[in-house]
């Protein structure tokens, strides 16, 4: 069973210091059998990244579909496990507008990083905390999950002007903390190219932008976000269907 303290000694071992901007998409029954369960895990991350920038997204693609889309940044859940869900209900994390993509954080700059989402008509523009993450040359730490599940690359897609990528604008109404009320316009993602992801992990590797690590059971990806994007976007200025396929 692992503790708080032997999680916290995985993430060192990762290479990483606890200062890195961060964003983590995480498989809770992958990491295994933990003292205290998801929130030792929460609190491991909390803890470790307590001088740093931690993020997890709090997705909610599902609202793109419904008729009249509603999307509450306090009531709403997360549909990407239990971790976000949990962490976007703790004190001092704040919570992203946008209505399918919003994402959590904690720590410094938390609100900046935040604060812009919904401001974008598209899951992960430019000014979202995606590409503010890469922007600050933050991590993305893949827990138990493959680059098929890394929204990051949604964006590198969009911020290279992948053509296809995008459905017709959907009009969402958003309530925000305290009860104030805006729509907010997006358009949701088309088809499933991120099944393809994968493709891109070779050319990571080779670059240096993807090391592995272990946060309990769970096999890490860490991946430097600009490597990231830098290397995508190669890819995909030699091949602009290169996810297509």
């Amino acid at each position: 069973m692992y503790t708080k303290e032997a999680l916290k000694e995985d993430l060192k071992q990762m290479g990483l210091c606890g200062t890195e901007t961060v964003m983590i998409h995480s498989s809770m029954k992958a990491i295994g059998d933990v003292e205290g369960r998801a929130d030792t895990v929460l609190d491991a991350l909390s803890e470790f990244f307590r001088d740093g920038l931690l993020m997890l997204p709090t997705l909610t693609w599902n609202l793109a579909w419904e008729k009249e889309p509603v999307f509450d940044v306090q009531e709403t859940p997360s549909l990407v496990g239990i971790l976000p869900q949990l962490f976007r209900k703790r004190e001092h994390v704040v919570r992203s507008l946008h209505p399918t993509h919003s994402v959590a954080a904690l720590g410094r700059d938390a609100e900046w990083i935040t604060g812009e989402d919904h401001l974008d008509d598209l899951p992960c523009g430019e000014h979202s905390a995606w590409h503010k993450l890469m922007e600050r040359d933050g991590v993305i730490l893949m827990v138990g999950c493959t680059l098929t599940s890394c929204t990051f690359i949604h964006g590198v897609e969009a911020w290279c002007d992948i053509p296809d990528r995008l459905d017709a604008p959907v009009r969402y109404q958003v309530i925000g903390k305290d009860g104030e009320q805006c729509e907010v316009v997006s358009r949701p993602h088309k088809g499933s190219p991120s099944e393809q992801y994968y493709l891109a992990e070779e050319a990571l590797r080779k670059c240096g932008a993807l090391r592995d690590g272990k946060l309990g059971d769970a096999r890490v990806m860490v991946i430097s976000a600009r490597g990231c994007y830098e290397t995508v976007k190669r890819l995909l200025s030699e091949n602009p269907q290169l996810f297509n396929e």
